[in-house]
């Protein structure tokens, strides 16, 4: 029996936002009370489902991005670095950037709220009565070149362990935008009716990449019927894992590859579990 048109509707619901306001309020005010070194700008976003508008009903965790924009990494080809006038250094670094912001966030709110992250990548601040748990992630503006073309610009930022992370969340929330337009707004309530359906079905794939999934089903298949669009965007899951071509999305922001096995990428078998439990979920529902 399939997934119930009322069922997939309900799904469609957009979670609380008030939570992510407060919490992303309170890091502001955070970075703003601290005494910053002259020269060194910060500038700071939600990424995530809050901002994109896909979260839902239980979510929680607030990703806040915490930038420095007047100095820069590249990924320019040595031999055109001078070409392009990318032989200077700046005034400081990431590693010193990063000092700085979690010197903020103890002073605020003290060492005991302020945790690294088991993966390295982002400072975890523990939450309160109201405001949700934040996930303030450190970084730089990082310029990405094909050739002498300046492409696209992101962040970048280091783990603890010395890996590169390179993403694009601002291209990720415009692309999603542009996405959601070309569905007739269909686009965002279907990512939310995925999430559900993946959390009915136990699954544990991260909704980052979710919500990349989800991108990469054409524009066609999403329409005013919530069944329709549920099934037609499962089988063209199911067929492109089928098919080989699932190999092939490309993540939101349009510049990455979803599956590999760089610190961005994901385990493209993660995927394959992830459809065939949906496909076994619309099934089987009763």
């Amino acid at each position: 029996m399939a997934i119930p048109e009322s069922q997939l509707e309900s799904w469609t619901g957009l979670g609380a936002q008030q939570g992510s306001a407060n919490t992303y309020n309170s890091v502001q005010a955070a970075l703003s009370e601290h005494p910053w070194p002259t020269n060194m700008n910060q500038i700071s976003y939600l990424q995530g489902s809050y901002p994109n508008y896909t979260n839902i009903r239980g979510d929680s965790d607030v990703d806040v991005v915490v930038e420095t924009t007047l100095v820069f990494y590249h990924d320019a080809r040595a031999d055109l670095r001078e070409q392009l006038g990318l032989t200077g250094g700046g005034s400081y670094g990431f590693a010193e950037f990063r000092t700085q912001v979690k010197t903020a966030l103890q002073n605020h709110y003290g060492n005991g709220l302020v945790t690294e992250s088991t993966s390295g990548k982002c400072l975890k601040v523990t939450g309160s009565s109201n405001r949700l748990d934040a996930d303030v992630v450190p970084c730089v503006t990082l310029k990405h070149y094909s050739g002498t073309t300046h492409n696209a610009s992101g962040i970048t930022l280091w783990t603890s362990a010395g890996i590169q992370i390179v993403n694009y969340p601002k291209l990720h929330l415009q692309n999603g935008s542009l996405k959601n337009t070309a569905c007739s707004q269909r686009y965002k309530p279907t990512v939310r009716i995925f999430k559900n359906a993946r959390n009915r079905a136990g699954g544990d794939f991260p909704s980052y990449f979710l919500e990349c999934l989800i991108y990469n089903v054409p524009s066609v298949y999403f329409s005013s019927n919530r069944a329709d669009t549920f099934r037609d965007a499962l089988v063209y899951l199911y067929n492109s894992m089928n098919d080989g071509t699932l190999g092939s999305f490309n993540c939101q922001n349009g510049q990455q590859l979803m599956f590999g096995n760089q610190p961005h990428q994901i385990d493209i078998h993660l995927a394959h579990t992830l459809i065939n439990q949906l496909v076994n979920l619309w099934d089987n529902w009763s």
